[in-house]
């Protein structure tokens, strides 16, 4: 969202160079970038006199990466790819968006993996060591969702440093954009999803939120409801959180439960998806919907693609990705 880039990309390394922070409203905030254990803990504190972490804010109009160094507890570094100077002519966005009228707008999923590609590889023309890199955070606009179909596992495991991210996976999408926070167009399916699981009230006390237009239940339900074949066709869908950090990791990831939190469809208190919600939502949902991953896990290593193309070690970690504003928060 439009929350401070440098905040958010901050707090997805704050606690990995020594700061913490707690908050007590709206969200799950994505605790765990603390409570690492056993052997992650090790591989982060291995030559920790130099080395440097790497955090990234998937925006609205931006995507941006800062380097702090864990000795200096300071940002080192900073490169941000303004979606509209780089693929406007590609991508036909406007302020990072598609407007398509009627409140629909949209952002393009390829888009943000060209974006990373080009924002590591202005990182590494600039000068700095990326093997140097011992883990990578990060956060992404909070309530956007993206349809993967069932090529996209396979295409992320076989990532060649040879090719661009772009050029590899433009056809692992079932849907080619992705709607975010800014749309508006989803006032009747919250209506509907508020009245199947008893009212305002009860989905409030549920998922602890009311029904809103931007978050991702009434969003998947309006593509459910108006293209019900590409729905149907669709194997996988997450947040832009969860991609972000897909992407990195060569594999599909789970959903952070700080930005499960703000899709109506998280069983606040079970830190699960709720079958409640789910059902309110659209047929087959648990099916498709990546699981609600743990906050204090490091999704595991990053692939080999980014190794081979951009000099990172093979043993830098990619952790738990959330949404800008529970990163915010923290910050």
């Amino acid at each position: 969202m439009m929350a401070s880039t440098s905040g958010s990309t901050a707090a997805s390394v704050a606690a990995i160079s020594g700061r913490t922070a707690t908050a007590s409203i709206g969200f799950v905030l994505p605790s765990a970038f603390v409570n690492f254990g056993g052997n992650s803990l090790q591989k982060l504190r291995r030559g920790i006199s130099m080395s440097k972490y790497l955090g990234i804010d998937a925006s609205t109009q931006s995507i941006t990466g800062l380097l702090i160094d864990a000795e200096q507890r300071a940002i080192v570094a900073e490169a941000s790819i303004n979606f509209d100077e780089h693929f406007k002519a590609t991508y036909g966005v406007v302020n990072g968006v598609l407007d398509l009228g009627e409140g629909v707008i949209h952002s393009a999923p390829l888009m943000w993996a060209e974006a990373l590609d080009l924002l590591l590889q202005t990182l590494a023309d600039q000068g700095h060591d990326l093997g140097a890199v011992r883990a990578v955070a990060g956060s992404g606009q909070q309530h956007g969702t993206v349809y993967l179909n069932a090529s996209s596992g396979p295409a992320l495991a076989r990532l060649s440093p040879s090719q661009s991210l772009k050029d590899q996976l433009a056809a692992i999408f079932a849907r080619p954009t992705s709607p975010i926070w800014m749309d508006t167009s989803t006032t009747v399916q919250c209506a509907e999803i508020e009245a199947a699981v008893g009212g305002c009230d009860a989905l409030l006390a549920l998922t602890g939120n009311a029904a809103f237009e931007r978050f991702s239940g009434p969003q998947i339900r309006k593509f459910y409801q108006t293209e019900p074949d590409t729905y149907a066709n669709t194997t996988y869908i997450g947040l832009v959180s969860s991609y972000v950090a897909s992407l990195l990791a060569g594999r599909l990831v789970g959903v952070d439960p700080g930005d499960g939190s703000g899709t109506n469809m998280m069983d606040i208190a079970a830190r699960q998806w709720s079958a409640r919600a789910l059902d309110a939502t659209a047929p087959g949902l648990a099916a498709k919907l990546l699981p609600i991953a743990p906050s204090g896990q490091p999704v595991g290593p990053i692939s080999p693609y980014y190794v081979g193309r951009y000099g990172f070690a093979d043993d830098c970690l990619v952790l738990p990705f959330s949404g800008d504003n529970p990163c915010s928060l923290i910050g």
